[in-house]
């Protein structure tokens, strides 16, 4: 390994397309939001969340589906000894059987699009979620010792392959460090200039721990991605020069295609460099990068953020229903129903569009 490819993949360069670490940073970004979410949520909430949830996580999973298999057929994946190992691994036919594999997640993924595997994690965190928050309130340990627990979990699912000890752990983290939110805030709101600028670095060379020259295949640094994207969380959370750059409007509009983005953006990768057959990495980017960002920003308006839309209407309604049964067995009065309603739709009418809301900024966690 000479030259560029060396760079990509032994130094700091290597966090430009780092995509194990973005994946445990957006881990710990989900556990953190979605426990703030629900943390307070009484009773009607947590039954519609789940509805909510599944709807908002699948549907763009089946588009995505669809979308992998359209250009599958247009570009079929057919293998060629000078295409790269990556290409030449996602040069199968399509079955049938992938197909509903990438569309169920539960059951496993495959080549058909890949990073749906980690999409399988937090379906499983999703549907897990009140277990975290029991966990939180029986208060067994120290956080500090959770924290440690989490991140040795972590290590303990690499050591044994499992794919729920590796993976789960790094979500409970980010619901970890929602539930000690108001401690965290008060220790970090007396940190100055060098003290952010120290846990900024600390954060990026723990991220990019494993790809140095002097770690390569250690099984102890592998994890220290996990702290390091948790204390990237923080950092982009409480430090205020980066709070300015995550507020920006780059980083916003970024943001809100960053899920399309992921889902689609394997795929078109796979399929420029196979219209092209070549294995040039500035070849195919040149091509894949506009594209798979232009299909993003389209999948965000065509599916996506309908998909929030209806996500959280079938929450409200969910919420209603429940709370309109109590009302007809005497327990809640109908002037709370309808104040309830009216609220909302309010509420929504006035946010819409407003990237500094949740209504108007729709992440996957909303």
């Amino acid at each position: 390994m000479q030259g560029w490819a060396w760079a990509l993949s032994r130094t700091p360069l290597h966090l430009l397309w780092a995509g194990g670490e973005a994946v445990s940073v957006f881990f710990v970004l989900s556990g953190y939001v979605l426990w703030l979410q629900v943390s307070h949520a009484d009773w009607r909430r947590w039954v519609a969340y789940y509805p909510q949830r599944l709807i908002r996580l699948y549907v763009p999973v089946f588009a995505a589906v669809v979308f992998a298999c359209a250009l599958v057929v247009l570009v079929p994946r057919r293998g060629d000894p000078t295409f790269s190992g990556v290409i030449n691994g996602q040069a199968v036919p399509l079955a049938l059987t992938d197909v509903l594999h990438s569309l169920t997640l539960l059951a496993g993924t495959n080549q058909l699009n890949p990073p749906l595997w980690s999409l399988r994690a937090e379906v499983l965190f999703s549907l897990l979620l009140p277990l975290y928050g029991l966990a939180l309130r029986q208060r067994w340990l120290p956080w500090w010792v959770s924290f440690a627990v989490l991140v040795a979990t972590v290590e303990a699912g690499k050591i044994v392959g499992s794919f729920s000890l590796t993976y789960l752990p790094v979500f409970g983290l980010g619901v970890l460090m929602a539930h000690h939110r108001a401690r965290i805030q008060l220790v970090a709101q007396d940190f100055g200039a060098r003290a952010w600028t120290l846990i900024g670095l600390t954060a990026f060379c723990l991220l990019n721990a494993a790809w140095t020259p002097w770690t390569i295949g250690s099984p102890l640094i592998v994890t220290l991605d996990v702290p390091g994207a948790a204390l990237l969380v923080l950092f982009f959370i409480h430090c205020p020069a980066a709070v300015r750059v995550g507020t920006s409007w780059v980083a916003q509009q970024l943001g809100r295609i960053s899920f399309s983005l992921y889902l689609l953006h394997e795929p078109v990768i796979v399929a420029t460099a196979l219209a092209l057959h070549t294995n040039n990495v500035f070849h195919v980017g040149v091509i894949a990068v506009p594209a798979a960002l232009a299909a993003s920003v389209l999948f965000f308006l065509a599916v996506e953020a309908p998909t929030v839309v209806a996500s959280r209407s079938v929450g409200k309604f969910v919420q209603r229903r429940l709370r309109a049964d109590q009302t007809s067995r005497g327990q809640v009065s109908w002037s709370e129903l309808v104040a309830d309603g009216v609220a909302d739709a309010s509420h929504r009418s006035r946010h819409l569009g407003d990237p500094s809301t949740p209504e108007g900024n729709t992440p996957l966690l909303g």
